[in-house]
Formats: structure tokens, sequence, C-alpha cells
């Protein structure tokens, strides 16, 4: 893919704080997608045609079968939840509040979450307070790895916005990555670190590059690795200030205060790196709640079934 498009993924910095690695790699181009269309939309019902997001994520894939992408897509997310914990009190939503896949019309309708609207609404020009990036770079990144460890650098850029470092604790990096506790040092160092500089770095045939360099630093106390620390340039990115985020400046001072910090995230175990959903061609629009429930069943214990 090297197609480059306008689009821009924006969102509160409080949304690194939940792993989305164990979506496919197809399941988050989607989610991507969808937060791009949805930043500045406010709480309103949004209704998107296939062909349309298919369109903007440049979805050509016929090994996968659209409709199902959505609906496994909506099973994960549904398993990972924004927490809170304050003064014994225990608060959890989802980004989301609104999923209806109408695969016979072939639309989708979604909703953010009110409780959770500050992650993609009234964001303000203070780029301290959200990441950005383009969306087609992380439609081009293939591993779900990749895709977790790019957006997690671009939210710790410098002043300039061109270059940025990350410091993050060994074990904070394999929490946030959703490693699996049986890769070791090593296995992280070649399936996920060495890979994702590879992936980030690399030209495409126009030459872009999404990054220009990335180096990891390891660092030791004793003889125990402590931390990574990554420091990257990024490549060349379009201009940013776009008319809804230009509008936001009038009222950035008067931007409301998150009423729910993000302090915890619960979310199920890893799925396969290469992981992705069989063509299903089964489902129709006359399914009973207990058919459509063991029909995504059956697409979940696929994916199981390929570990």
């Amino acid at each position: 893919m090297s197609m480059r498009t306008t689009n821009i993924v924006k969102y509160d910095n409080s949304l690194n704080e939940v792993s989305l690695r164990t979506l496919s790699e197809a399941e988050l181009n989607v989610f991507w997608t969808i937060c791009s269309l949805l930043k500045e939309k406010g709480e309103q019902e949004q209704i998107f045609h296939y062909d349309y997001l298919k369109e903007l994520m440049h979805f050509q894939r016929k090994d996968i079968n659209f409709a199902d992408t959505l609906e496994t897509m909506w099973s994960k997310l549904k398993n990972i939840s924004f927490d809170s914990y304050s003064e014994g009190i225990h608060t959890s939503f989802m980004l989301f509040n609104m999923y209806i896949n109408d695969t016979r019309n072939e639309t989708l309708t979604i909703r953010t979450n009110e409780s959770f609207s500050f992650i993609l609404n009234n964001l303000g020009m203070d780029s301290r307070r959200f990441t950005y990036f383009e969306l087609t770079n992380m439609l081009n990144i293939s591993s779900s790895y990749t895709k977790e460890l790019y957006r997690q650098l671009l939210s710790h850029r410098n002043a300039n916005k061109k270059t940025g470092f990350w410091s993050v604790g060994y074990e904070d990096f394999r929490r946030i990555m959703a490693v699996p506790n049986s890769y070791r040092t090593d296995t992280i160092d070649t399936r996920i670190i060495n890979r994702s500089i590879r992936e980030l770095t690399k030209q495409d045939k126009q030459g872009h590059q999404i990054l220009r360099s990335l180096i990891c630093t390891k660092i030791k106390k004793g003889r125990r690795l402590s931390s990574y620390r990554f420091d990257f340039e990024i490549g060349e990115e379009f201009d940013y200030e776009m008319p809804e985020i230009a509008n936001t400046r009038k009222e950035e001072k008067s931007r409301p205060t998150h009423k729910i910090p993000l302090q915890k995230w619960v979310m199920p175990e890893p799925q396969p790196e290469d992981y992705q959903v069989a063509t299903e061609n089964q489902k129709t629009n006359t399914m009973s709640d207990e058919e459509y429930q063991r029909y995504l069943q059956s697409l979940l214990d696929k994916s199981e079934h390929l570990r």
C-alpha cells in the first residue's frame, strides 16, 4: 500500500493507557479508521457504509469478510474496558456505547460514549495532551506489535514535533505491548523491537518513511534489563492545521477536565501475531440471538485454533 491520505487520527493521551494489541491487524485498521472519522464529532451516532470504510482503509483483501471483521473487532473491544478506581468506587466504560452492524444494507452505526467523549473531542491545540498520526501510516504497518509501538512513540514527541524519545520500564513495556509470558528478552528483541525498527524505517516505493530513524537503547541495572529508551525522528508529514483542529483554538482554555481518570485497563489474552478471521458466508439477517452468539463464538474459536 503506497497511497497516502490526509486522514488524521487524533485522540487524548489517556487512550495510550489501554493496550489494543489483542486486536488483529485488520481489526486495528478498522478501529483506527473509525477513530479518524469520529474525532470532533461529539456523541452523535455516525453511520458509515462499508464501501466508504473500505475505501479509506484501501481494503482489498479477499480472504477476510469485512462484516465478520467488524463483529470480531467489536467482540474484543467489549473485553477492553476503561477502568478507574477512586475512593472505593470502581467505574468501567467502553469507548463506544452504540454499535449496529447492518449486514443487509452494509452500514455500520457507531457512537462515542458520553463519559469518554474527551478521548476524541475538544482536543485543542496543545500537542502534549493528545497523540496524532496519519491514518495511512498506521494502515501501512502490518504487525500489531509495530502498530502499538508506533502510537506509543508518537505520544512522546518533543516540542519540535519531529523528534522524540520514549523511556519505559521493562515490565511496563511488556504490559503495554501485551507481550506473552513465554517471550524472553531475546524473543522480544527479534519479534517485536527489531521487526518494528525495520518496518517503521523502511522506504516505500515513493521513498516515504514513517520514521526516518528509530534507535532502541537497553538500560541495565547490574546484569538485569531495567528499561528501554526509544529515540526517533518522524518522517515527512502532512500539515495538521486542519479546520476542525484550528477552530478549537478559542475553546482550548475552557476544555473540560477528565471526569474519569484512566488508571487501569483490563485486556484478554493476546491474539497470535498473524491471526486472521477466515471468511464466513453462513451469517444471515434472520439469525436469532442464540444463533448469532454461536456464530460469533465459532469465529473466535477459529482464532484459538490458529494460535
